[in-house]
């Protein structure tokens, strides 16, 4: 196991001096996604990942909502994902690789949609949900030379001596957090970019929403903003395919109501907006959806009521 490591650690090291990082990103998910066709495989090495996945989509009832599912596929594309994640997300950023490098791997939709809406100067927010190719689209935003550009993706920074599942009961990560805010707000303010995911762990304050059959939280953070600030809300999905190649979509806007509204109805507004975008992308792309979020839904959750 550490003589694999140290040689895993090399080859990666030699390929970023030698500007072949991406090109060994896409030849590892081009093995992975061949090795996740063997149901051997699956059994010794994907064991938990595949019953998992299963289990989420059995739980979720996706494959009743969307017939057409390829199962076999589906379980191959969470398997990649899942791998991904751990090595090109959190191990090796590929979103710190060369930015001509990673731009070549983004295939995006409706680019006028975003044109549109950030030409207003009002700023525009990015509502995205967890999964690996999420953060690729601030790349390739730089790319095209949108600034500014603010991101908002993790529940604070790391605590000495606290643990990262309860960095949020800390005071200073609730200072993180009001700084975050902050910053977005300026961002916006000067017609920029922020980037923020309502399923996630950000913010405080929050709304439970029925989600395919299950009651769970959602951050407001993002109908706070767009509200305060009157940017425009696109819900934006990235969704990482077999080749490793990523397809990033710009939806159609949100919209948060008649401003002489009361504001808890106006949020209430975006995020059931939210929720029904959600709720399509993953019944659309199942295996596109982050294990951990997998998890989180299944555990965290709980069961709508008949009323819902």
């Amino acid at each position: 196991m550490i003589l694999r490591q140290q040689l895993d650690r090399y080859l990666h090291r030699f390929c970023r001096r030698a500007g072949l990082e991406t090109a060994l990103y896409r030849a590892e998910a081009r093995l992975i996604s061949r090795l996740s066709k063997s149901r051997w495989f699956r059994a010794r090495y994907r064991r938990a990942q595949t019953e998992l996945f299963e289990r989420f989509l059995r739980e979720t009832r996706i494959l009743e909502q969307n017939p057409d599912l390829d199962l076999e596929a589906e379980v191959q594309q969470a398997l990649l994902a899942d791998h991904m994640m751990k090595r090109w997300n959190r191990r090796w950023p590929l979103h710190a690789c060369p930015l001509p490098q990673v731009v070549k791997l983004i295939d995006v939709e409706n680019e006028g949609v975003l044109e549109e809406a950030h030409s207003a100067g009002r700023g525009v927010i990015l509502a995205q949900f967890h999964a690996f190719a999420a953060r690729l689209v601030f790349p390739w935003l730089e790319h095209r030379g949108i600034h500014p550009l603010y991101s908002i993706d993790r529940k604070g920074p790391p605590i000495p001596g606290v643990k990262a599942g309860s960095a949020h009961s800390t005071p200073a990560a609730s200072l993180s957090w009001v700084r975050d805010l902050l910053a977005a707000r300026r961002c916006l303010g000067q017609g920029g970019v922020v980037r923020i995911l309502p399923d996630g762990f950000h913010g405080k304050s929050r709304l439970s929403h029925v989600l395919h059959h299950r009651m769970r939280e959602f951050r407001t953070a993002f109908a706070e903003l767009a509200i305060d600030t009157g940017a425009t809300v696109l819900p934006t999905s990235a969704v990482l395919r077999p080749d490793g190649r990523m397809r990033v979509r710009f939806h159609a806007p949100l919209s948060s109501g008649d401003p002489t509204l009361p504001r808890d109805v106006r949020m209430r507004l975006l995020m059931e907006q939210y929720v029904t975008f959600l709720s399509a992308e993953w019944c659309a792309a199942p295996a596109n959806v982050s294990s951990i979020h997998m998890r989180s839904f299944l555990e965290r959750s709980s069961a709508a009521t008949p009323d819902h």
